[in-house]
């Protein structure tokens, strides 16, 4: 009988899913914070798709590097393996932020965050159409629209109480939560082939480079960037290491809905991490009830993950 991995242990997996989104939520600030510091303004798009490109070219080179020590082999990535990490990539990294930064831009760390939490719901759904433990039901489907529901209510407010809908900012990033559900459900599918760690890392390599190629050529600059402030760099790249590279390896020896179900937390995380760096104020009508229908619709759409590990948590 096989021996499971720490992957498979129903308590590690809790912890390293909730530490995965922790990482992630702090995410939300700091690039925020990253704009004001290299005066990168929000109609600067070229700069902005820069600021990812070299983001994620860093961290991807991290994970090789890093990986190869620990694994003591340096990854050789067979023929059959690279459009596969091509397309990977064009999704998970720039279809995924080319979208995400633009609309960061213009919208609150606060609203982002809700927003971004909305991927656990597509990733669900698409893995319902595609594996069968994760089939869609009634109960899912209803869980599905009212998460919707939410991310629909803090796209159109805006993050205030007028009613308003920017393209420029929940647009771009409702195109960038699609496109990050829809690279879980590849990744699941990849790395039962590909060792999740370098998939992870030769995907963002990949996407980074043409980012920053195709941004920079279009006049995308990165100013004062120097050994005071470059530690947010530093910290977004190492964030994207442990955080991908955890959540790929998760999603190789778990559902894809079971993994999904920790999602919730990315966006709850972020509004604190955005009222503790930002000073923004997630208190108001339009964000709070946003938060409770993604929060319930993720519960109804994995509640028998949620009872499984419930009912787990009891017995240890």
């Amino acid at each position: 009988m096989k021996k499971k991995t720490i992957f498979e242990n129903k308590v590690a997996v809790i912890i390293l899913a909730i530490l995965t989104c922790l990482l992630w939520g702090s995410a939300f600030p700091m690039i925020k914070t990253g704009y004001l510091t290299y005066n990168i303004d929000s109609g600067d798009i070229a700069s902005q798709v820069l600021f990812a490109g070299v983001r994620f070219t860093l961290s991807g080179i991290l994970i090789i590097f890093i990986g190869s020590l620990i694994q003591r082999t340096w990854p050789k990535v067979e023929k059959c393996h690279i459009t596969k990490i091509i397309k990977l990539a064009m999704f998970q990294t720039v279809g995924q932020y080319v979208f995400f930064y633009m609309g960061l831009a213009n919208a609150t760390g606060s609203n982002a965050a809700i927003i971004d939490g909305s991927a656990a719901l597509v990733t669900v759904v698409i893995a319902g159409l595609i594996y069968k433990e994760d089939k869609l039901n009634l109960q899912k489907g209803l869980g599905a629209i009212l998460g919707f529901v939410g991310i629909f209510i803090v796209a159109v407010s805006g993050g205030n109480s007028e009613f308003g809908f920017s393209i420029a900012g929940e647009g771009m990033l409702l195109i960038a939560t699609f496109s990050c559900g829809l690279a879980s459900v590849l990744i699941k599918i990849y790395s039962q082939h590909i060792n999740p760690v370098f998939l992870c890392g030769y995907q963002f390599i990949f996407g980074g480079i043409l980012m920053s190629i195709c941004s920079y050529s279009l006049g995308g600059r990165l100013n004062g960037v120097d050994i005071s402030n470059v530690y947010i760099l530093l910290y977004l790249a190492v964030l994207s290491m442990l955080a991908y590279t955890t959540w790929s390896i998760l999603l190789k020896y778990n559902s894809a809905a079971k993994i999904g179900v920790y999602g919730f937390l990315v966006p709850i995380f972020g509004v604190i991490m955005s009222t503790i760096i930002l000073k923004e104020n997630p208190a108001n009508i339009y964000i709070l009830s946003s938060l409770l229908l993604v929060c319930l619709g993720i519960i109804l759409v994995n509640k028998d993950t949620i009872i499984i590990n419930k009912d787990m948590s009891r017995r240890a």
